[in-house]
């Protein structure tokens, strides 16, 4: 069995600074904690929800500062 983080939300009165710093935060934490994967949601044309339009561009940040997490 398998044990992760969903990352998707952007917490209410936060820039889109500081939801990508949260995410990379995050997946850092997930891999400090022994965590097996990140898996990164996808919300398009709602900036108030995501900023994640493109989660592949995030997930190759995550992957080049990690070693565990997939």
């Amino acid at each position: 069995m398998d044990f992760g983080i969903f990352v998707e939300e952007r917490r209410k009165g936060t820039s889109e600074a500081d939801a990508f710093r949260e995410a990379r935060e995050l997946a850092d934490a997930a891999e400090a904690w022994g965590l097996d994967g990140v898996w990164l949601g996808e919300i398009h044309f709602n900036p108030m929800r995501s900023v994640q339009s493109s989660p592949i561009a995030l997930a190759s940040f995550i992957a080049a500062r990690t070693r565990r997490v997939r």
